[in-house]
């Protein structure tokens, strides 16, 4: 029978020591984006960051006119004269949206976010049809009027204006020039850029924005990483209206190195056709046990598949940026000064 001799006191303390000493992570300093929740730090690390994520708020007005199925009009019969034959009687209806963005410039009077094209781009016109047996006419041409996108947190004013848009990439920059006296409490996001081609099956992210307008912030698993020429990716997170412009950061190495790898703009969806009551109230008729008396229509409309997010990557973004530079210093704003903390000498 073999007998273990006890370690003398000196022999166990330095093995102790070595074992408390070792890193709980040994990934933790390789330079990569790390692939878990880390393990220390603090959420004061996501405080500043967390500042600059705005709730966006869009409208559109749109002139509404109206045309009778007796009128029988296509689209290709719309003209300046029969809209205003019909002046008269049209309507004005409203549309809104919210979004999330993100301060990437302050400097002195002016103020520019990030955010996705389609939360500030609204159609120039809208179609609404009905069916007859004899085939397919106008109901409803619908003409923009006016749109604005406002920040609540921002004191009122003028709104702000695009100043670059890709549509393709779903990327808008909007700028505004602030009230005179005006200084808001707005921190422009000047942390470190980091790149969505570093990023890796799994690896680990956090995502900030407004989803239903409520300010939150969630945590997901990066896949499908350089899905394509721009870099994209997907996350498995929950998606919901508002989440759109929402910002990505990834951690390097663990907490507090925080690094902008993009921006989330969409959820995935599938198509469906639901039927629709027409323009009419519809108070009067939500007893499910009385069938609605007046007309219905199809109409095809986009439903959240939760679980699968697509992500921008910061690349792009920077790339629009570099594109539309001399339209952007155009409407006085300097290129250089985007993602940098404020001063008082840059305009």
């Amino acid at each position: 029978m073999k007998l273990f001799r006890p370690l003398p006191a000196a022999s166990l303390l330095a093995l102790l020591l070595a074992c408390s000493s070792a890193p709980r992570h040994p990934s933790a300093s390789d330079g990569k984006y790390d692939l878990a929740y880390p393990a220390y730090g603090s959420s004061e690390s996501l405080g500043p960051m967390l500042q600059a994520v705005q709730l966006l708020s869009s409208s559109a007005k749109y002139t509404d006119y109206h045309f009778a199925l007796g009128d029988s009009v296509q689209l290709h019969d719309i003209s300046d004269e029969v809209l205003g034959q019909r002046q008269k009687a049209a309507t004005v209806s409203a549309h809104s949206v919210v979004g999330t963005a993100t301060v990437i410039y302050r400097q002195v009077d002016r103020i520019a976010v990030l955010t996705c094209a389609h939360v500030v781009d609204f159609p120039d016109t809208m179609v609404r049809y009905q069916i007859s047996e004899s085939g397919r006419y106008v109901r409803t041409f619908s003409v923009l009027l006016q749109q604005t996108h406002v920040l609540p947190s921002l004191p009122p004013g003028d709104g702000l204006e695009v100043l670059a848009m890709d549509r393709d990439a779903d990327i808008a920059i909007l700028g505004m020039k602030l009230p005179p006296g005006s200084d808001p409490l707005l921190p422009v996001f000047s942390g470190p850029l980091g790149r969505a081609a570093d990023l890796d099956w799994g690896t680990f992210v956090f995502v900030a924005g407004f989803p239903t307008a409520k300010k939150m912030i969630t945590t997901a698993a990066v896949s499908a990483p350089r899905r394509d020429r721009r870099n994209s990716f997907l996350l498995d997170m929950v998606f919901n209206r508002g989440f759109s412009g929402g910002v990505v950061f990834a951690v390097r190495d663990g907490l507090p190195n925080l690094e902008l790898v993009g921006m989330v703009n969409a959820g995935a969806a599938e198509s469906e056709i639901i039927v629709t009551p027409g323009f009419e109230e519809v108070d009067g008729f939500l007893d499910a046990s009385i069938p609605y008396p007046r007309e219905v229509y199809l109409e095809r409309r986009k439903r959240l598949t939760y679980g699968i997010s697509f992500g921008i990557s910061t690349e792009h973004i920077l790339l629009l940026l570099d594109r539309e530079q001399a339209s952007i210093e155009s409407k006085g704003y300097s290129r250089e000064k985007f993602f940098s903390a404020q001063d008082d000498g840059g305009g």
